[in-house]
């Protein structure tokens, strides 16, 4: 009974701090708002096998900002975010010469589209949850509850043309509907990789689909999680690997996040192989991180952005966070 008061007065709180009930039936095609951002400072710049370079606190005085669920950061800084309030987030991510940011600039909200082109009509319908650039140039969208993927040209068309209906997965049913599909990108030979977040005995599934799949495709395979843990992001690295987030979240408990390595070749022969990148922790602020998203560095490696949800609540952070992923040292050759 005490749980069930407490999760009552979480989507009591949520629902008298969260947006506007209205924000998503703007009828502007981009809203332009302003974000300030605070840096966040610490001591410590190493987190397993990554190199904070550092982070930014993002606030605004327009409530239908917040809530940012996944991320796609270009090399020249152009970012798009979604929210699991069906916003699309397009900005600058303005950075200092050691790649720290410092603002986001130009930010404009527009609202995510189905596949008629309309404005989603309910929470579950428009929970977006993960973001992919594809090689195309086009975005694809992973939705909670009501589970499935769109493909969207934000690019060519703007946000309000329509999404094109994904690939159709087999067993996303049985899942619980606030645990689905959390995470998704685009893997080197075309094929979409899809996780969700946890299953009920504490895995996370994965689907490998082609874009264009006409049957309902299954699952390959299961990631063991620890206990508390969901997968929330997913982008994939330059050398084909994946980088996924998982993260643990809870009002008493606080936040936890790690970050691990699949193995890319094992993923395309359908095996789910991780190994263990870095555990964020003290005295790095946390919050309810869910999205992550990965660029190449120009002497190998990759930088990664990881963005936090603040399920628009008053008591939690919208963090932006940088780091540094050094390419594996590879053994040396023996000299004969």
């Amino acid at each position: 009974m005490k749980a069930l008061l407490a999760l009552a007065a979480m989507l009591c709180v949520s629902a008298c701090f969260g947006p506007p009930r209205d924000h998503w039936r703007q009828t502007e095609a981009w809203r332009r708002i302003s974000v300030e951002a605070k840096p966040v400072r610490v001591d410590e710049d190493r987190y397993g096998a990554l190199t904070f370079r550092g982070g930014i606190e993002l606030t605004s005085r327009d409530r239908a900002f917040g809530g940012l669920s996944d991320l796609s950061v270009g090399a020249d800084g152009a970012l798009i975010a979604i929210s699991d309030s069906g916003m699309w987030l397009r900005a600058q991510l303005q950075s200092d010469e050691t790649g720290a940011p410092r603002a986001l600039s130009g930010v404009r909200l527009a609202v995510l589209r189905d596949e008629r082109g309309r404005r989603f009509k309910s929470g579950a319908t428009r929970d977006s949850e993960g973001l992919a650039r594809l090689s195309d140039g086009r975005l694809a969208v992973s939705y909670e509850r009501e589970t499935r993927v769109l493909v969207h040209d934000l690019d060519a068309l703007g946000p309000t043309a329509a999404g094109a209906r994904g690939p159709r997965l087999r067993g996303v049913e049985d899942l619980h509907p606030n645990t689905t599909l959390e995470a998704i990108t685009q893997l080197r030979d075309g094929r979409l990789l899809i996780g969700a977040e946890r299953d009920a005995h504490g895995y996370a599934p994965f689907w490998i689909t082609p874009l264009d799949a006409q049957a309902p495709v299954a699952t390959i395979g299961r990631l063991k999680l620890p206990f508390g843990y969901g997968l929330s992001g997913m982008a994939l690295l330059p050398d084909g690997d994946v980088v996924a987030l998982i993260r643990a979240y809870g009002p008493v408990v606080g936040a936890y996040a790690r970050l691990l390595r699949l193995d890319g070749a094992a993923l395309e022969q359908g095996i789910v192989r991780a190994t263990p990148l870095a555990q964020l922790r003290a005295p790095l602020p946390l919050d309810n991180f869910e999205g992550v998203a990965a660029a190449a560095l120009p002497g190998g490696g990759a930088r990664l952005y990881l963005v936090s949800d603040d399920n628009y609540m008053p008591t939690q952070r919208t963090l932006l966070y940088v780091f540094d992923l050094t390419p594996p040292q590879r053994p040396r050759r023996a000299s004969s």
